[in-house]
C-alpha cells in the first residue's frame, strides 16, 4: 500500500524537465512525468534510501530511473532536481552508488553534472566521481569535485577540469591561493606532445623532457605574441628570473626567462623583447645587460637591454637588433658582431650594411700603430667586409676602404 500521498511537481522547462507526479509505496516509488514514460524506483537501493527515506521532507523530484552497470565497477545512478518546485534553481543532480568502490552515495551538483555529462560521464577521461564537497576554500564560490583521473572545479556558472602533473603542481603551490582558478581545461597534444593550462596572469606548461614550467606577466604576453610553444621559442626551460640593479642612481632592474629557442628580456623602460640565435650568442659574449669584463674594445661597457626584436631585412638575408647602447649585426658569412659608441654613429652615417663597408667582421678591437714616440698612436679598430673604422683620441673615428 502507498505510504504517502500522491505528489505533483512543477517542471523546470528551461532544462527540459516536464511536470511530474510521483507516488510512494512501501517498496517502490512510481514516477509519472507528463508526456514521458513512467518509471519505478526501488526503495532498496542506496540512492533512494539516501535521498528519499520514509518521512523525509521535502521529497526529491526524481527525473530519471536508476541505471546500473556503469563503469568502472558496476555503479548505479539516477537524477533528481536540486530544488523541487523552485523554477529559479532548476539544477539537475546526478546521484551515484558504487558498492564495489565502497561509495554508497555521491551527489553531483548541477554544473559538475552538466560538464561531466558533456565530456562523456563515466566513459570520459575523468572516470567516475569519488566524492563531492568544498574541501578547498576556493575563490568565486568554486568547489572541488574529485574524479578517478582528475578534479573538476565548479561554481554556479562554470566548470573546469585539472589532471596529471599540472594538477599536482597546482596543489603543491597551495592551489588557488597561489595562481587562482584555471581559465580553461588543460590542452594536450601541443607541440612536442606537450600540455598547457592557463591561469590568471600565468600559464603552466608540461613536456616529458622539461616537466612543469611557468611563464607569466609581460614575458608570457610576449611569448604568446611570438606563437607560444609552436614558435621558434618553444617551451620555457626554467622560471622567470628578476633582479634589482641600480646604476648611477638609475634603476636598471629587470627580468629574463630562458626558452628552448631563445631568451625573453624585460625592463620597465625597454619593454619585452626576444633574443635568439647568433645575435643571442653575441649578446651573451657582451655579458648581457651587465658590464663587459672581457672585451678589449668595450671594457666595462654595457650594451644594455634589447629595445627591439631581431630584424632580418639586411642585405643578403642579414639581421640586426637594437639595444640600449648599441646594435648587433649578423650575416651568414660574417657572423654576429656588435657596434657601440662612435663606430656605431659613423657606420650609421655610411648606411649600415647597405653602404660600401658591408657587414662588420669583428667587434671593436684595441689597436696601436706600433710607431715610436712621439708619433705613437693608440685606439680601437673595427673591421668590415670592405674596410675598417679606426678611432684614436687625436683624430676621432676615420674610415678606410679596401
Amino acid at each position: 500500500m502507498p505510504d504517502r500521498d500522491n505528489i505533483h511537481f512543477d517542471g523546470a522547462s528551461s532544462i527540459g524537465i516536464p511536470e511530474s507526479d510521483q507516488q510512494g509505496f512501501e517498496n517502490a516509488i512510481i514516477v509519472v512525468p507528463n508526456g514521458a514514460a513512467a518509471f519505478t524506483l526501488s526503495r532498496h537501493t542506496e540512492i533512494v534510501m539516501s535521498l528519499d527515506s520514509q518521512g523525509s521532507s521535502p521529497s526529491p523530484q526524481w527525473v530519471s530511473p536508476i541505471t546500473c552497470g556503469l563503469p568502472p565497477k558496476g555503479g548505479c545512478a539516477a537524477q533528481t532536481l536540486a530544488a523541487p518546485n523552485d523554477p529559479s534553481a532548476p539544477v539537475v543532480r546526478r546521484n551515484y552508488e558504487y558498492p564495489a568502490m565502497n561509495l554508497s552515495h555521491i551527489d553531483l551538483p548541477g554544473q559538475v553534472w552538466k560538464r561531466w555529462n558533456a565530456l562523456g560521464a563515466e566513459n570520459s577521461w575523468l572516470g567516475a566521481p569519488q566524492s563531492v564537497g568544498c574541501s578547498w576554500q576556493l575563490p568565486a564560490g568554486y568547489c572541488e569535485t574529485p574524479f578517478q583521473n582528475g578534479v573538476m572545479l565548479a561554481n554556479a556558472s562554470s566548470a573546469v577540469t585539472m589532471r596529471g602533473a599540472i594538477l599536482q603542481w597546482w596543489k603543491m603551490s597551495i592551489g588557488p591561493n597561489s595562481v587562482g582558478i584555471p581559465l580553461g581545461d588543460e590542452r594536450c597534444g601541443l607541440a612536442q606532445n606537450g600540455c598547457k593550462q592557463d591561469f590568471p596572469g600565468l600559464s603552466l606548461t608540461w613536456t616529458a623532457g622539461l616537466g612543469i614550467q611557468t611563464v607569466k606577466g609581460a614575458i608570457r604576453d610576449k611569448w604568446r605574441y611570438m606563437g607560444a610553444e609552436a614558435s621558434r621559442l618553444g617551451y620555457p626551460t626554467g622560471p622567470e628570473t628578476c633582479f634589482s640593479w641600480i646604476v648611477d642612481n638609475v634603476d636598471k632592474s629587470g627580468c629574463y626567462q630562458w626558452f628552448q629557442g631563445g631568451i625573453i628580456w624585460w625592463s620597465p623602460t625597454s619593454g619585452t623583447h626576444v633574443v635568439w640565435g647568433a645575435i643571442m650568442r653575441a649578446y651573451e659574449r657582451a655579458n648581457w645587460v651587465w658590464p663587459d669584463y672581457n672585451s678589449s674594445g668595450y671594457p666595462m661597457q654595457m650594451i644594455g637591454y634589447p629595445i627591439s626584436d631581431e630584424n632580418c631585412t639586411g642585405p643578403g638575408g642579414g639581421c640586426y637588433q637594437w639595444f640600449e647602447n648599441g646594435i648587433i649585426w649578423w650575416s651568414p658569412t660574417t657572423g654576429a658582431q656588435r657596434l657601440m659608441n662612435g663606430d656605431k654613429k659613423v657606420y650609421e652615417s655610411l648606411k649600415w650594411a647597405w653602404g660600401r663597408l658591408g657587414y662588420p667582421t669583428t667587434e671593436e678591437l684595441w689597436w696601436n700603430d706600433y710607431t715610436a714616440y712621439p708619433r705613437y698612436y693608440w685606439g680601437t679598430r673595427q673591421y668590415f667586409e670592405h674596410g675598417y673604422l679606426t678611432w684614436t683620441s687625436g683624430y676621432g673615428t676615420t674610415v678606410t676602404y679596401y
